[in-house]
């Protein structure tokens, strides 16, 4: 025997045609007013992000101009010198030669 009762508990719910309505015109106000208060609070924040970002690399780029450049140039120069002559040594004495001479050496 086949029963004509509706399934009450099936998971469908009824759905409501009218979205939520604001109860006073003063509720579209106040959240357009806090709308306009959180951008304005987030174009400050960022404003102040990319100014303090601007600064910090004007200061670090007058730091990296004060070095004398003889100096970078003589650092980089002797530390060229250094790195070729051990590299040739490598190739054609071998590693345990270069070894021996970095031993003696210290």
């Amino acid at each position: 025997m086949e029963s004509n009762k509706v399934n009450v508990y099936n998971g469908v719910h009824p759905i409501n045609a009218a979205p939520r309505q604001r109860s006073t015109p003063s509720a579209y106000y106040d959240t357009g007013k806090l709308t306009r208060v959180l951008f304005s609070i987030l174009v400050l924040i960022l404003s102040l992000a990319v100014l303090a970002i601007a600064l910090l690399t004007k200061k670090i780029n007058e730091e990296n101009i004060s070095i004398s450049e003889g100096s970078i140039i003589e650092a980089t120069t002797t530390t060229t010198e250094m790195i070729i002559p051990d590299m040739i040594e490598i190739t054609t004495k071998g590693i345990v030669l270069l070894l021996k001479e970095m031993i003696a050496f210290d």
